[in-house]
């Protein structure tokens, strides 16, 4: 995983889609749960997002596992469904936050989320777009 790759190519799909970073209210992220590369992820969102309106965190793998070749289409489908019903669901099977991602989390000037199960009440979200952030093998 590269993290200053990742920040570029982020910032490059935001200017694509004309999307100005602080209108986004989710981002649906790779998330696979590896030491190095789940920080680098959300570091590199965070460094391309910067401060600006809160962003809920999603992650579809964590209820579908990894589908391999399909897990841009899913992680997308997964922010629709959230921006659609206009709430973020809890990330299935995550008990505690690794402190790597949470320092990541902060090292942006970003305000992020995080559901874990034990929340039960859905994080609203306001209307707005969503992100995916799904990086091949190479980061």
């Amino acid at each position: 995983p590269n993290g200053p790759a990742q920040t570029a190519v982020v910032r490059a799909a935001l200017a694509a889609a004309g999307i100005r970073p602080g209108a986004l209210a989710a981002l649906s992220v790779h998330g696979t749960g590896t030491a190095l590369g789940d920080p680098l992820e959300v570091g590199a969102a965070g460094a391309a997002l910067g401060p600006g309106a809160p962003l809920a965190l999603l992650s579809t793998k964590a209820c579908l596992g990894h589908t391999e070749g399909a897990a841009g289409l899913t992680g997308a489908l997964g922010a629709l469904g959230a921006l659609h019903a206009r709430a973020a669901p809890p990330t299935l099977h995550l008990c505690v936050l690794n402190p790597h991602v949470g320092a990541a989390l902060g090292a942006g000037g970003g305000s992020f989320s995080v559901l874990l199960p034990r929340q039960r009440a859905p994080l609203l979200l306001p209307r707005g777009a969503a992100g995916t952030s799904s990086f091949g093998m190479s980061g």
